[in-house]
């Protein structure tokens, strides 16, 4: 029997080798969206909580503050230890939430309205996708579940400049359409074309 039947050969090991390779890859680009899809739940659940809980507060945040104009709410949330614990304070009116991005939380007093600017990171490595994928995530997860709780929600750099309204402020007219309307397509390119500016893309939601 000859040798070489004992053993393998170098172009069988490389073989070997190459596959391990490809599975490795694939297998950490699998880890990777994991993560991903993980940190933008998580994200999700952390301003689900916010909102419902400042919505609780609303009026008597607003009997409380008389004054016209805006009146940013990051210390009372602060205060009020409605922050998850991931998110930090970010200069002297917002937070930076889990995902680095940059939220402001106030009242409109002169109309009475609870606003929150969700600015959506769009600068550094590989944030296209990130970026995109939470857009989605806050209009599936966050808007359309919760249309029958806002007044409207705009969307920075919208090709069409609609503005989305909540249920109980509907109008079928020009430049408004109905949040719990609004289908995936519509939503992918609304996001899609917001997280193009990579200046800035930002949802301001109005409760």
């Amino acid at each position: 029997m000859k040798q070489n039947q004992f053993g393998r050969s170098m172009i069988e090991m490389l073989g070997v080798l190459a596959i391990i390779a490809v599975l490795s890859v694939g297998g950490i680009a699998g880890y990777s969206k994991a993560m991903e899809k993980w940190k933008i739940n998580k994200m999700i659940s952390d301003y689900s909580f916010l909102i419902q809980e400042l919505l609780e507060y609303k009026d008597n945040l607003i009997k409380s503050n008389p004054d016209s104009g805006a009146i940013y709410l990051r210390d009372f949330i602060l205060a009020a230890k409605l922050v998850p614990t991931s998110w930090t304070a970010q200069n002297s009116y917002g937070l930076l939430d889990s995902m680095e991005n940059n939220i402001t939380p106030y009242l409109n007093n002169d109309k009475k309205f609870l606003v929150i600017d969700i600015h959506i990171k769009t600068t550094g490595q590989n944030t296209n996708d990130l970026a995109y994928n939470t857009c989605v995530a806050l209009f599936n997860d966050i808007a359309k579940p919760l249309a029958h709780d806002f007044i409207g929600l705009r969307v920075s750099s919208d090709p069409e400049g609609l503005h989305y309204n909540g249920t109980t402020t509907c109008k079928q007219a020009e430049n408004f359409k109905c949040l719990a309307d609004m289908t995936l397509a519509e939503i992918n390119r609304v996001c899609k074309a917001c997280v193009m500016n990579r200046n800035m893309c930002t949802l301001y939601m109005v409760f």
